[in-house]
């Protein structure tokens, strides 16, 4: 019986070894579906949680539903119009967190609540721009996103490498979708902003921090405060 025991237990630290985590399932997903070269024209977005069999993943639209076809899954979903009006071409990909294995389903619409609140969205998935790439490759880039720390507590450090040439606002939400701090950065000619906001009088929780200019969202992030 022990030995029965001592076997599973082996069996199992070497499957919770195995697993695949959500870098490195973001890292393949940008390897092998989206192209690196194709982030700024792709939108991909992660789940920051794993979803479990059969749990289920609404649609907007006509609500329609996925279920997860794997134990544990990374869930992505690759918007591939990001300009275009919905209904349009856009994809799902479900990848068992165990050994990379992948589904990928063409779909018409975003997810639910993407539509519907953006903001409540954003809690649960991340828009990967340029993230989980080598740093060297990511100061390559045109545009990119770096905060720190996360977690963090009394302040955030937020440097932003943009070509847009225009002026950029950012915003923190938290989680009920309420603004709680706000910065505008007028100077419209550099490259690299670096900004270091005050955080020590927020409440300890998750918060959203949102960049964009006067046409579009830039960069989102989700981020977390701790006492």
């Amino acid at each position: 019986m022990k030995l029965i025991l001592c076997s599973l237990l082996i069996i199992l630290s070497f499957s919770l070894m195995a697993q695949i985590t959500r870098d490195e399932a973001i890292d393949l997903v940008i390897t092998e579906i989206v192209g690196p070269d194709s982030l700024m024209y792709n939108h991909l977005y992660s789940r920051y949680d794993k979803m479990y069999l059969n749990d289920t993943l609404w649609l907007e639209g006509f609500l329609d539903y996925y279920t997860c076809p794997f134990a544990e899954n990374w869930v992505f979903f690759i918007d591939d119009c990001p300009l275009a009006h919905w209904a349009h071409p856009c994809r799902y990909v479900f990848m068992d967190a165990n050994n990379a294995d992948y589904e990928v389903i063409d779909e018409d619409w975003p997810p639910y609540p993407f539509l519907y609140n953006y903001m409540d969205f954003l809690l649960e998935w991340e828009w990967i721009l340029s993230t989980h790439i080598d740093p060297y490759q990511l100061l390559q880039k045109e545009e990119f996103m770096i905060t720190a720390p996360n977690p963090f507590q009394n302040h955030l450090n937020i440097n932003i490498q943009s070509d847009i040439n225009e002026p950029l606002l950012l915003q923190l939400f938290d989680s009920n979708g309420r603004i709680v701090m706000s910065y505008t950065e007028n100077e419209s000619l550099k490259i690299e902003w670096l900004v270091k906001l005050n955080t020590e009088n927020l409440e300890a929780g998750i918060y959203v921090l949102i960049v964009s200019n006067k046409n579009q969202l830039l960069f989102s992030k989700k981020l977390i405060k701790t006492d």
